[in-house]
């Protein structure tokens, strides 16, 4: 269930310090909104890392966007 993929995604990215995370799930995407303004590159791989195992997308398929 795609909701249930979702909730899981932001609760795993919680328990990493992503305090403020959107995850919207779809069948070939997955978005993240992160609360951080930057993300360096050991934070973005720590969020791809939990997408890929919870929902078998590659990293093309995540877009992970900071909050504005």
């Amino acid at each position: 269930d795609r909701r249930q993929r979702q909730m899981c995604i932001r609760d795993r990215l919680k328990a990493k310090g992503f305090n403020d995370v959107i995850v919207t799930v779809s069948d070939k995407q997955v978005d993240v909104v992160v609360s951080d303004k930057e993300i360096a590159d050991n934070k973005r791989a720590q969020i791809e890392d939990v997408i890929k195992r919870k929902t078998g997308l590659e990293a093309s398929a995540i877009t992970i966007t900071p909050a504005k």
